[in-house]
């Protein structure tokens, strides 16, 4: 059984990046009993059948919820701060270094 967490992403979302198939995005509503539900930007906890899901997926719990309700992996650096904050600041330390 593989387990996701989600961040605000839909079935569809979970299903085209994380199974086999993007049509499994109303079989893991149904199976977790979710039939006419959107978890769209909303965290909810979701089983999935390993037969589903693509083979580096399988058996793994996935976190999705420091990520965007797109499923694009979270930017965010140590301590949840956005990555661009560290690119601001090594920006700027660059140029007072000069």
């Amino acid at each position: 059984m593989s387990v996701i967490l989600t961040g605000g992403q839909s079935f569809d979302q979970i299903a085209s990046v994380y199974t086999l198939d993007p049509a499994y995005g109303v079989a893991i509503q149904n199976y977790n009993n979710m039939q006419g539900q959107d978890i769209t930007g909303k965290k909810f906890y979701l089983n999935i059948p390993d037969t589903w899901m693509l083979p580096q997926y399988a058996g793994k719990q996935i976190d999705l919820t420091q990520t965007s309700a797109g499923g694009i992996m979270s930017t965010n650096g140590p301590g949840g701060v956005p990555a661009w904050v560290y690119l601001v600041g090594l920006g700027a330390l660059a140029l007072f270094m000069k």
